[in-house]
C-alpha cells in the first residue's frame, strides 16, 4: 500500500488517503487515514479480496462479511469502535472505523493486572 501522498480513495462521506500503518487485524492491515476534506484521522482494514482480476466476481469472506453485519447491528457503543463506511476498491474492501486513542492489547499490557471492575468494564 502507498501512504501519505498516494491517491485519494473515495468513499461516501468523500475521499481519504492513506497515512502509516496501525498494526494488523484478523482478515488485512489497519491503517490510519486522514479525510482528504476535513482532515478528520480514522482507522481503515483493508481486506484482500478473493479474485483474479477486478472483473470478476469477487467473494467477501464469511467473517468479514459477519463483521461488518455485527457491527452495523451493534450501531453506537461506548467500548466497540464504530464502523463508518465499507468501500469496495479493485481487489480488496476497506472498512473504514473510528479511530481508537488506544488497542485492547496495550490496556492488557499493563504493569499491573486488571480489578474485576476494570475488566467489566473493558468488555
Amino acid at each position: 500500500m502507498e501512504y501519505g501522498n498516494g491517491e485519494a480513495l473515495l468513499y461516501s462521506g468523500g475521499s481519504f488517503i492513506l497515512l502509516h500503518e496501525i498494526g494488523q487485524g484478523s482478515f488485512g492491515s489497519v491503517t490510519c487515514a486522514r479525510d482528504v476534506n476535513t482532515g478528520t484521522e480514522f482507522a481503515v482494514k483493508y481486506v484482500p479480496l478473493e479474485g483474479t482480476s477486478e472483473n470478476d466476481e469477487v467473494i467477501i469472506p464469511l467473517g468479514v462479511f459477519r463483521e461488518i453485519q455485527a457491527l452495523k447491528q451493534v450501531g453506537s457503543h461506548p467500548n466497540i469502535v464504530k464502523l463508518l463506511h465499507v468501500k469496495a476498491h479493485g481487489l480488496g474492501l476497506y472498512l473504514c472505523f473510528e479511530l481508537g486513542s488506544t488497542d485492547l492489547s496495550e490496556v492488557l499490557q499493563g504493569t499491573t493486572p486488571l480489578t474485576e471492575a476494570k475488566s467489566l468494564h473493558i468488555l
